[in-house]
């Protein structure tokens, strides 16, 4: 079967555990695709190359799904339905510490806060650098608790401000996303979050 053949991959390539209600939902998902593709109608993600960035092994899957699918059902499914598979096996990881029903949203914020840090310092990010994939790991649970509206219990508002001597750019940039998500998602975020921002935010740019 070829839903099976798709998911055996996944669990192998991913290693992690999935909830089984991906092999109904990705079979779904797989029918109606095929099913509106014959008619003539292709759907975009948006979310594409974020995706393919901030979960590289889940959009893999989606590629390899993509494969198997041509082979075995002759469909030559567009790039964009990578990404829409890699999005069920989001959703369908288990203990992930993540809530993957939440995934699109997450994906959305992490790139907006992408974005102003860009922004702030005029750069691109080596996105190879195990600084970068700390700053990504750390907005993905940032998001989390923007849309489940939680909060750190610490408060370091003494350590905020030994920052604004160290890292005064990096604070501001930090006060900038805070800005942002109140006006944007109503969180407002704590000194603990805007610590732990600063000092991500320091190791991508402090070579810069």
């Amino acid at each position: 079967m070829t839903v099976e053949r798709i998911i055996n991959f996944a669990k192998i390539k991913l290693e992690k555990k999935l909830n089984e209600s991906i092999y109904v939902n990705l079979t779904d998902h797989l029918h109606s695709t095929i099913e509106r593709i014959d008619s003539g109608v292709t759907l975009t993600n948006p979310l594409k190359w974020d995706i393919a960035r901030l979960y590289p092994n889940e959009y893999a899957v989606g590629k390899k799904a993509l494969e198997i699918i041509y082979k075995k059902l002759a469909k030559d499914l567009p790039d964009d339905e990578a990404a829409f598979i890699a999005q069920h096996f989001i959703n369908a990881e288990v203990e992930s510490g993540i809530d993957g029903s939440n995934s699109y949203e997450i994906i959305k914020i992490v790139g907006e806060v992408e974005e102003i840090v860009k922004d702030y310092f005029h750069t691109e990010f080596d996105v190879e650098s195990l600084n970068y994939y700390r700053f990504v790991t750390h907005l993905k649970f940032f998001a989390q608790r923007v849309l489940e509206k939680k909060h750190y219990d610490e408060d370091d508002e003494d350590i905020v401000t030994t920052l604004k001597k160290r890292y005064s750019q990096q604070l501001k940039c930090a006060e900038k996303i805070r800005k942002y998500v109140l006006d944007n998602y109503q969180y407002d975020i704590t000194s603990s979050e805007i610590l732990y921002l600063t000092v991500h935010i320091n190791r991508l740019v402090k070579n810069l």
